[in-house]
């Protein structure tokens, strides 16, 4: 695949429910909710979605790069993991103007594995990161400059691998 968008019209909402197979997106990026007025969402219960593109430039604040997953570009983008392994370069929520919806991302299981220096970033207000188990995993030095809300009762893990991670307190 070469990118990989749900929400990709205004007004238009898109929803997948991953529950197993492998989806790879080669040479683009995966947009959940990139429109105004559109309500994406994204569930992963299974199988794997890898992103391998390097981006061309720091992938917050510009317009959008390959290789990574963004949340809510212009309308409102949510990405649920409570199974299955996902890879890419980077995660970044709300990338452009602070928009009416919250972007959310939610790790309840599986495995997150971030492979470049740009991490996981929450660009505006209106986001949210939440952890309710599984593990992020770092694929290169990296930045978590995200505030996660930790689900009580609950256990998520930051594996480093050897890799510098840092976190926003």
């Amino acid at each position: 695949t070469q990118q990989y968008n749900m929400g990709d019209a205004a007004s238009r909402a898109g929803v997948v429910d991953q529950t197993g197979g492998n989806i790879t997106v080669n040479t683009g990026g995966m947009r959940v909710g990139h429109w105004p007025t559109n309500n994406s969402i994204y569930t992963m219960t299974g199988g794997s979605l890898t992103l391998t593109a390097n981006p061309a430039a720091n992938p917050s604040a510009t317009s959008e790069q390959a290789g990574g997953i963004y949340l809510g570009v212009d309308g409102t983008g949510t990405f649920v993991q409570s199974g299955g392994s996902v890879s890419t370069k980077f995660v970044v929520l709300d990338n452009r103007g602070d928009t009416a919806g919250v972007d959310t991302l939610t790790l309840n299981a599986g495995t997150m594995t971030l492979t470049s220096t740009w991490g996981m970033v929450q660009r505006n207000a209106a986001t949210a990161v939440n952890f309710g188990g599984g593990t992020v995993i770092a694929g290169a030095n990296l930045p978590l400059d995200v505030a996660p809300v930790l689900a009580s009762s609950t256990v998520s893990t930051i594996n480093t691998s050897g890799f510098t991670v840092t976190a926003r307190r």
